[in-house]
């Protein structure tokens, strides 16, 4: 499950987790204490420091499946460097309307565990033109889910998706 911060992917992907009788797993949890304080300092983290950390993601996905990972948005060299170290690899982009900035602002004030500090947010996926950026390409499996109803639908909604594409 990927998002922006503040998109509530971690909820979203918790309860997707639930659903599936997986385990959940915040991505963000899976940095290293050297690159939180880099982020933390307003330093965006270039591709050497994530290497690590998508290192840590497949291991994750390889030996905890079935698992659900909240992260930020990824590219697709990421989503790619994920599917050839873990395999069945599925993505879940989850996209705020672009009216609900308040809603997002609000979210990212009120976490106190955040590890993105707000000036590093609108970056990582903040205007529609980043949001085009990065979508899924149709070679992709997974989906774009709006964040645009209540918690349940959008877990309908994904787990629905995610049972129809496996069927193929």
């Amino acid at each position: 499950m990927t998002g922006a911060a503040g998109s509530g992917k971690s909820l979203v992907a918790a309860a997707l987790a639930a659903r599936l009788r997986a385990r959940f797993v915040d991505g963000d949890d899976l940095h290293t204490r050297a690159h939180r304080a880099k982020i933390m300092s307003g330093a965006p983290l270039d591709d050497d420091d994530r290497r690590l950390w998508l290192d840590a993601m497949s291991l994750v996905l390889a030996d905890q499946a079935p698992v659900v990972v909240a992260s930020t948005p990824l590219r697709r060299a990421y989503r790619d460097r994920l599917r050839a170290a873990a395999g069945d690899v599925w993505f879940a982009e989850l996209v705020m309307p672009d009216d609900a900035a308040a809603v997002k602002a609000r979210r990212r004030r009120s976490r106190r565990d955040r590890v993105v500090p707000e000036d590093l947010v609108d970056p990582l996926l903040g205007g529609p033109e980043e949001r085009d950026r990065l979508p899924l390409a149709t070679d992709e499996a997974g989906g774009r889910f709006a964040h645009d109803a209540d918690l349940g639908s959008i877990v309908d909604r994904i787990a629905s998706v995610r049972e129809a594409q496996s069927l193929r």
